[in-house]
């Protein structure tokens, strides 16, 4: 049986949020940090996230999007990913895309400098999260190291849906038979976001072994207490494309950054 601790959402707590503080920077160490500032994607690093998002559907749901490499790019100290409505093989499509590491991660401090691209309906999806990518079977250029299944815990630090400001923590349990549906760990957390004069913010969270702590600019917002689970995993940097129209895009989700911090 899983047992469950409750996701306590700070920002609902004024007089707790107050006294909350980030991450210590005594017993940490950079494990990995990029800045975007070569000019291009580094890939002996990232992988592209590619193909679709929401089936072959698109009446199933808001997020029906195409991910592709081309939507990505590096330039002036930015990671963009560009959303656009465009014809892809004779078909209209909602483009998107995103990074994901190749370089599987465990316990430690993760954030990023985030600017979603935000339109007055539903239609865009920025996330940083960290989840596993399972082996594919004849795939060539694959890590050789990766596990079969490494879709255990999903950690969403990040989740931004237009039109609202709002951030969502989600941490999900995939470690489940095969066939059955994830189990949403307990429930989310909906966190007002405060960008700064630029529309962007910094988003972190802290995977420990007794749970995860979730940062809004350098401020405990969430978190949650669990100590069943623990997998290395992939961290995403992806924006979703979903009913964005030719008149609001062509228009990126801007990343200016992403670190990991180590203890010990």
């Amino acid at each position: 049986m899983i047992s469950r601790r409750l996701l306590a959402c700070l920002s609902l707590l004024p007089s707790l949020a107050a006294l909350a503080a980030p991450p210590p920077g005594e017993g940490y160490r950079l494990v990995f940090e990029d800045n975007f500032d070569t000019g291009r994607v580094d890939e002996s690093f990232w992988d592209y996230r590619v193909g679709r998002r929401g089936g072959e559907d698109p009446t199933a749901g808001w997020i029906y999007a195409l991910n592709r490499r081309e939507n990505v790019t590096v330039a002036d100290g930015h990671m963009r990913i560009r959303h656009a409505q465009e014809k892809i093989a004779g078909k209209l499509e909602n483009t998107c895309g995103g990074l994901i590491s190749k370089r599987r991660f465990g316990y430690g401090y993760y954030e990023t400098r985030l600017k979603p691209f935000m339109i007055a309906t539903p239609g865009t999806h920025a996330a940083f999260w960290q989840f596993g990518v399972d082996r594919q079977p004849g795939l060539a250029g694959q890590d050789p190291t990766r596990p079969a299944r490494n879709r255990v815990i999903e950690i969403d630090s990040a989740e931004i849906s237009s039109p609202s400001w709002h951030g969502t923590n989600n941490i999900y349990i995939h470690l489940v038979p095969e066939g059955s549906r994830s189990i949403l760990w307990p429930h989310r957390c909906f966190i007002p976001v405060q960008p700064d004069a630029e529309g962007f913010f910094v988003d972190g969270y802290e995977f420990r072994p007794d749970g995860v702590i979730f940062y809004d600019n350098g401020r405990e917002v969430a978190r949650t207490g669990y100590a069943q689970f623990y997998a290395q995993q992939e961290v995403w940097l992806t924006s979703l494309a979903g009913t964005t129209t030719a008149a609001r895009s062509p228009a990126p989700a801007t990343h200016s950054f992403t670190r990991n911090k180590r203890s010990g």
